[in-house]
Parts: structure tokens; C-alpha cells; sequence
């Protein structure tokens, strides 16, 4: 079964460390931006 995907978007560097680590021990591949824009762009190309 494939990994279920994740877009984070969080401009706090601490807070999305923290988030992608426990994503990713629930096995989901976690792909972060900390800008808006640059997410926007990410979810239109996947």
C-alpha cells in the first residue's frame, strides 16, 4: 500500500521539525514549506 502524502506548511522551524518527525513515524511522507505561495505551487505539480 502507498504512503499516504502530506503537505506541510508551517513557517516555524521548530514546530514543522516536530510535526514532520511524528508524520513520519505514523508513516506518511511529509513534503514541508514554510511558504504559502511555494504550497500552492507543490500541490498543483503533485
Amino acid at each position: 500500500m502507498a504512503r499516504a502524502r502530506l503537505l506541510l506548511v508551517e513557517d516555524d522551524a521548530s514546530l514543522a521539525e516536530l510535526l514532520q518527525f511524528n508524520f513520519r513515524r505514523e508513516d506518511f511522507e511529509v513534503v514541508h514549506t514554510p511558504d504559502g505561495e511555494e504550497a500552492l505551487l507543490l500541490a498543483k505539480e503533485r
